[in-house]
């Protein structure tokens, strides 16, 4: 008995894997933040506050490495779609690409790091004509070097 249940679950698999490549594409494809995400309620401020992204052409006091807000200007509204670059400089080690965290930040925080993946290099995140919904966006990036010297800041996108 044990050995005709191996195969027939495994050809259950392999049908529920090709209903499922089959399916019409969801709709919500392509949002770097969902509507519904944008909907939820601000995040409230902490305490301590998390430092601000640096501004082009500042550094990072400490040993990790520098996250510069490029584009967009911080706070400037912007309408959609957006060009978003935020430019990594390493510091005292190469960076470690895999560290990289990117949270939005409501009432409840939202890790969008796998959905940004695709826009990461070693200069930074680079987002053409990025698909967002109108709001005011907190974002906190995380990222870290070899050495593990990590940093985090926050910076706000505005999307009219």
């Amino acid at each position: 008995m044990a050995r005709f249940v191996a195969p027939l679950a495994a050809a259950m698999v392999l049908q529920v894997a090709a209903a499922a490549q089959a399916l019409p594409p969801n709709p919500e494809e392509g949002w770097l933040i969902t509507p519904e995400e944008a909907a939820l309620a601000e995040a409230p401020p902490e305490t301590p506050p998390v430092p601000s992204l640096r501004l082009r052409g500042a550094r990072v006091s400490g040993a990790g490495p520098t996250i510069e807000l490029v584009t967009p200007e911080e706070g400037q509204p912007v309408a959609a779609p957006v060009d978003v670059f935020i430019r990594f400089v390493p510091n005292q080690a190469p960076l470690d690409l895999s560290s990289l965290k990117v949270v939005l930040l409501k009432v409840v925080k939202i890790d969008i790091t796998d959905r940004l993946r695709p826009y990461v290099g070693e200069e930074g995140i680079r987002i053409t004509q990025g698909k967002f919904p109108s709001g005011k966006f907190r974002l906190r990036i995380t990222l870290a070097d070899t050495n593990g010297n990590a940093t985090t800041g926050e910076g706000e996108l505005v999307v009219l």
